[in-house]
């Protein structure tokens, strides 16, 4: 699940079963364009039928998104068990996460490959392997 973390104190932080409609018009803090998370807020907006935000930072580092969302308003999309460690008394971070009315979900499986790269024989033939298990479960969980 993704949660949407910001700073102990932001102005959504109180408010319940937000929608994406009600975050669009902030600053947020977003993994790259193509990552699963990325993949799945991009499809949530969709779904919900609301525009993208335009005031995006594109980072993979959840030090930089930390260091974003505690100096700002803006919100970040983050898988739910890194919010648990990071919310945890050990690490005394100060953020909150917002109550949304519709989950995103990240899909159980992503494989990312690089765009303009070639797999190497053993790797293709291991990517293949992958998908046709992947395949076959499928196929036997439909009939």
């Amino acid at each position: 699940a993704v949660q949407f973390v910001v700073r102990e104190g932001h102005p959504l932080a109180a408010r319940r079963r937000l929608r994406l409609a009600d975050l669009a018009s902030q600053d947020w803090v977003v993994q790259p364009v193509g990552t699963p998370i990325w993949s799945a807020l991009s499809r949530a907006f969709v779904e919900e039928q609301t525009h993208f935000p335009e005031s995006v930072t594109h980072t993979a580092s959840v030090l930089l998104t930390l260091a974003t969302i505690a100096r700002t308003d803006a919100i970040a999309p983050l898988a739910e068990d890194a919010v648990q460690l990071l919310a945890s008394p050990a690490l005394t971070t100060r953020i909150a996460t917002l109550d949304m009315a519709n989950p995103v979900f990240v899909p159980d499986l992503s494989i990312i490959t690089l765009r303009d790269s070639v797999l190497s024989p053993i790797a293709l033939r291991f990517l293949n392997l992958i998908e046709d298990e992947i395949a076959a479960r499928a196929a036997g969980a439909a009939s």
